[in-house]
């Protein structure tokens, strides 16, 4: 039997005593009042999950393949977690130049408002052209 084994204690709300289970075999456990009982218990339930599948012809998992799953799930995760912090990065990189962009236009409706004070005024920009305003003549 080269399939792992992992054998617990039970807490007294979870009745006592030691849980095995394998890992790789959904479904095939055993326990005892003692981690030597739950272990000896574990080999007859493997025996009998063993015949169950056999008889019912369904695929047995290699040895080791819940170690190979969890790995390959923690490598998704890591890399999940890596792109979502470039994409983070990217926003925040995005952001930067936003509020870049926005203290530049309050710059500019800051200008405009000073103009626009500036040209009530003293009246300059106004369409009002007077006849009795002396002409200047640039040589």
């Amino acid at each position: 039997m080269d399939y792992p084994i992992v054998i617990r204690p039970l807490s007294d709300e979870e009745g006592g005593g030691y849980l095995a289970t394998f890992p790789d075999l959904a479904g095939c456990v055993s326990d005892g009042e003692t981690a030597e009982e739950a272990l000896a218990n574990a080999k007859e339930a493997f025996a009998e999950w063993m015949e169950t599948n056999k008889r019912h012809a369904r695929q047995v998992p290699a040895p080791g393949s819940a170690f190979k799953a969890a790995a390959k799930q923690k490598r998704a995760a890591i890399k999940a977690i890596k792109d979502l912090a470039e994409s983070f990065q990217d926003v925040d990189g995005r952001m930067e130049k936003v509020e870049g962009d926005l203290a530049d236009l309050r710059e500019q409706v800051e200008h405009a408002a000073a103009w626009l004070r500036f040209s009530e005024i003293t009246g300059a920009g106004s369409d009002d052209t007077r006849d009795d305003a002396p002409s200047v003549n640039v040589c």
